[in-house]
């Protein structure tokens, strides 16, 4: 036997609150991993930057996945993946780098959710 209760959820009346309550998060997160990727290398952010613009140009549009073990190969390291994440909002914030998309994840079981980067039209000059 199944029980079924008739229970409407309770109605939003807005989705902003929370979604600004995410990015906030987020923000905040990001800058955390900022922190402490400086305080381990202070030119970690600024090399790693360099390095996935000259990635873009030579190989065109990749995963950030891709990219970051581009940077890792090449030396450019922290203690910990996520702070890579700075390195790519600061990218997108200056219209360096757009998001192009999704594609499979190479790690975490070839999960949804990774993305694609390319090249913004100010990212292709030196």
């Amino acid at each position: 036997m199944q029980l079924s209760l008739d229970l409407a959820p309770q109605a939003m009346r807005s989705r902003a609150p929370a979604l600004a309550a995410a990015s906030r998060a987020g923000d905040a997160a990001i800058e955390r991993g900022a922190e402490k990727a400086r305080s381990i290398d202070p030119t970690f952010i600024a090399r790693a930057s360099e390095h996935m613009l000259r990635y873009l140009r030579q190989h065109g549009t990749s995963s950030g996945e891709l990219l970051t073990d581009a940077c890792k190969l090449a030396g450019i390291r922290s203690t910990d993946d996520r702070h890579f994440g700075v390195v790519f909002r600061a990218l997108i914030r200056d219209g360096l780098i757009r998001w192009a998309g999704e594609c499979k994840r190479t790690k975490g079981h070839a999960s949804r959710g990774g993305s694609l980067y390319r090249l913004a039209a100010s990212g292709r000059t030196e």
